[in-house]
Formats: C-alpha cells, sequence, structure tokens
C-alpha cells in the first residue's frame, strides 16, 4: 500500500509547489497522474479485501443455475467505455443462451478481472474477445487479447501469492498482482480450471472452466 499512497503524496506536492509556475495543460497532466494513482489505489484495495475475506473464509460459495451469456454482456457492457477509451475492439464470440452451474458473483469477478487484464495491457487498433466452447460436462471461457504479450520467466509468477514482479499497461496502468491469484481461487472453488497461454508481442490467453447446468 505504501507506493501508491507515496506517489499521489509526491505528485500532490510537486503540483501545489509549482502551482502558479506551471501552465493548464501540465496541471491537467498532474491531475491525470492523480486520478490514475487513486484508480490503482482503489483496485489494490479491493483486490486485498476479497483475497483477506477469502483466506478467512468468509465468502461463502454459493452455486445456482445462471445463464452464463447474459453475465458475459453484462461484462462487455461494464468495459465498454475503457475499451473505447483506449481505442480497443471489445467483443463476444455469437453464440446461444449458455447456462453453467456455479457462484455467480464468484465467475462475474473472474471475467472482470481478465478482461479489465486483456484491456489494460492491449493498445490502441487491437482486440478483446470473449470466446465459449460448450462441453458436455463443462463451458470453457476464454479472454482473447492481442496486447504485449508476457515473457515466458513471468509465467509461473501468475497466479503465486509468494512471487512478485511488476507489470505496467500500454497506458501505464498499473498492476496489483492479486486480481489473477483471485481468479484461480474463485475458478477453483467452483471446480474448475484456469488456464494461460501467451507470446510476446503477439497477446494473451486467459482460459477458464465452469460446470455446465443440468437441462442445459
Amino acid at each position: 500500500l505504501k507506493n501508491p499512497f507515496a506517489s499521489l503524496l509526491s505528485i500532490s506536492e510537486l503540483m501545489v509547489d509549482s502551482f502558479d509556475q506551471t501552465e493548464e495543460e501540465d496541471h491537467k497532466a498532474g491531475f491525470r497522474k492523480i486520478n490514475q494513482s487513486v484508480k490503482h489505489l482503489l483496485d489494490l484495495l479491493e483486490n486485498l479485501l476479497t483475497w483477506s475475506r477469502s483466506q478467512r473464509g468468509r465468502i461463502k460459495y454459493d452455486p445456482v443455475r445462471f445463464n452464463l451469456t447474459s453475465l458475459i454482456q453484462e461484462n462487455i457492457n461494464l468495459h465498454k467505455l475503457l475499451a473505447e477509451k483506449k481505442g480497443i475492439m471489445l467483443l463476444s464470440s455469437e453464440y446461444d443462451q449458455i447456462f453453467a452451474y456455479g457462484d455467480r458473483d464468484m465467475i462475474n469477478s473472474v471475467i472482470r478481472n481478465l478482461v479489465t487484464n486483456a484491456l489494460k495491457f492491449t493498445d490502441k487498433d487491437k482486440k478483446v474477445e470473449i470466446k465459449v466452447e460448450t462441453g458436455e460436462r463443462n463451458i470453457e471461457v476464454s479472454i482473447v487479447d492481442e496486447g504485449i504479450g508476457i515473457p515466458e520467466e513471468y509465467m509461473s509468477k501468475l497466479f503465486r501469492i509468494d512471487e512478485k514482479f511488476k507489470s505496467t499497461g500500454t497506458a501505464g496502468e498499473k498492476g496489483t498482482g492479486l486480481g489473477l491469484i483471485i481468479c484461480r481461487e474463485f475458478v477453483e472453488k467452483n471446480g474448475g480450471e484456469i488456464t494461460v497461454e501467451s507470446k510476446p508481442g503477439e497477446g494473451t490467453t486467459f482460459s477458464f472452466t465452469v460446470p455446465v447446468a443440468n437441462g442445459t
């Protein structure tokens, strides 16, 4: 938590000390940096709270039959503004109504985290797509991006709380490192598994499975 606060303090002090000597555009740039730092801090606190509650068994697993198609569309709508702001095409494959069995809130958190990450590490004029494949017992959801990719030496560290590495998005966004750890825990609690494939400079695909609901 120390680094985000230190960054906020440094930027705000600089703006206060030099406010009368700087141009309007410099003021705007400073405010943008503060806004970015606040968003990063909010993400970090939210993920820390979620992870802490999960570790203490405070998040109850509540499986239900739910419409996965609608849940994916909700996340498309939620991230639409961010995608447009970065000039990224965000879409999902066309498919019939698909129903899954699991904790809807947990699966929503997984999709939200993975889509946010995909947008964070993808450049303008590229694409992020959510794909779904239905099997006999499980549904596989994949978030496919045309982003910067993940270096091979980082792949084994992605889902581990005891490993730390810095990650910066294509617009300077900071990563907390907790989002993927939460994704793994939530997917496993729902009886699924999460995998990743990536090629630096070409893109990344995160895939996870969730059980098919009976009667679908």
